[in-house]
């Protein structure tokens, strides 16, 4: 993953999470244990409201580039190699192996999840869960052992759940869903929120729930007006 800001105190590069309700936290590192940045881990700086931020986390590295970084996994921290880091040295060192979030659909009991492994061509996994959490398609979720670790966006903390293997995706369906993406628009089902920009030219663009809207965010908190043709 990559820093996608700087502490408004020190200016150290930090990774950023910030919801639509105003709640936001800055980590030292993505994945388990979730350090948090110390200069901004105090009440004083809580109590700051950020409302009207829009939906706002890391982001990741590409294909090729994650691919070569992942096998120097171990070395890189949020201060090496001009301030990347493939999910932290607490990955390295506690083997939690970072996933991408395809789809998640809600099941008669927690949630479904498709997954697929980060900067691998594995066939997408299946897992269920009896616990709920608020994750969208294009997350980052870290799993060892029947756990997996996440950033909550609705309780704005990382948790950490039991989850259960399902089995291999049904490929057809993922790629249906693939294929609404890369027409520019989400899932039918996808509720109202930000997504990554269909077009490429920002990192998030608003879905209101039926079609893309002008609006748009370059990750970091700030929002901008871009019609989408």
């Amino acid at each position: 993953m990559r820093p996608n800001a700087r502490c408004p105190v020190c200016g150290a590069l930090v990774f950023f999470y910030a919801n639509e309700h105003g709640s936001r936290v800055f980590f030292d590192e993505v994945g388990p244990p979730w350090p948090k940045h110390p200069c901004t881990d105090t009440a004083a700086y809580r109590a700051q409201s950020a409302a009207g931020v829009p939906r706002s986390s890391p982001t990741r590295y590409g294909f090729f580039e994650g691919r070569s970084a992942a096998q120097h996994a171990t070395s890189l921290d949020g201060r090496a190699d001009g301030g990347l880091t493939l999910v932290g040295r607490s990955y390295g060192a506690t083997a939690w192996s970072p996933y991408l979030v395809l789809m998640v659909e809600a099941a008669q009991t927690g949630m479904r999840l498709t997954l697929r492994r980060l900067y691998t061509l594995e066939a997408a996994t299946v897992w269920t869960t009896t616990s709920t959490v608020a994750l969208a398609g294009g997350d980052v979720v870290f799993l060892r052992a029947g756990q997996m670790s996440c950033f909550d966006m609705g309780r704005h903390e990382a948790v950490t759940l039991p989850v259960s293997f399902a089995g291999t995706a049904n490929t057809t369906g993922v790629l249906s869903r693939l294929r609404e993406l890369l027409a520019g628009r989400p899932a039918t089902s996808a509720p109202a929120n930000w997504y990554a920009d269909p077009t490429g030219r920002h990192v998030y663009r608003y879905w209101n729930g039926s079609r893309w809207t002008e609006h748009v965010s370059p990750g970091n908190g700030s929002l901008n007006v871009d019609p989408l043709q």
